[in-house]
């Protein structure tokens, strides 16, 4: 899946994509998360998020538990460096590389490099770097893979919401009742809390 995020500092655009490895990763941690906080990434305390320094503390901690010997400060933007190196040494596009972490390229320049290309580096440098064994017919999971894993993930607080949106439109002595909403996919549950959405309006 593709996706587009500013960079904090110089505010470019870095073009990315979620890997099939990160797809499992994400099913293990999404239903860890707590439900009353919004964030994906988050803080101890209620509805924060982790923080750059929180991260690069937990970093040094994982090393130290590994007792890894540290050549020099380990830091989050540590790894962006890392995957430019690995570009480099893979030979990939040096353009479609800044282009994946965030770094400016010139306008010019951006006319040269299509999402193909883009995918086909990501790839590229995410099988030599991904934490389990490489996989030759890696992919890159499609939007749709991913929505459905946060649809299954968010099922129970979704169908709450479809069942208290439909006595909000119905009424509690609606004749027919509800239907068994229980036994929806989070497809179709998506699809009953829109219906309701519009229907409310």
């Amino acid at each position: 899946m593709a996706f587009t995020k500013l960079t904090k500092k110089e505010k470019v655009p870095a073009y990315s994509f979620l890997s099939d490895e990160s797809l499992q990763h994400l099913k293990i941690y999404l239903p860890t998360l707590k439900p009353n906080n919004k964030w994906l990434w988050q803080g101890k305390t209620h509805n924060s998020h982790l923080d750059a320094e929180s991260v690069n503390d937990l970093l040094k901690k994982l090393a130290k538990e590994a007792q890894l010997e540290l050549t020099g400060s380990l830091h989050f933007h540590a790894f962006r460096k890392l995957l430019m190196t690995t570009g480099v040494e893979l030979g990939c596009n040096h353009w479609a590389i800044k282009m994946v972490v965030g770094k400016a390229v010139n306008s010019s320049d951006l006319t040269y490099i299509s999402q193909a290309q883009l995918r086909e580096t990501f790839l590229k440098i995410a099988n030599v770097l991904r934490i389990s064994e490489p996989q030759t017919n890696a992919k890159i999971p499609t939007l749709e893979e991913a929505v459905e894993l946060v649809l299954e993930v968010q099922k129970k607080e979704l169908l709450q919401k479809v069942k208290e949106l439909w006595y909000a439109v119905y009424g509690i002595s609606a004749f027919t009742g509800p239907p068994d909403f229980e036994k929806m996919t989070p497809k179709e549950l998506l699809r009953e809390y829109l219906k309701l959405l519009r229907e409310k309006q």
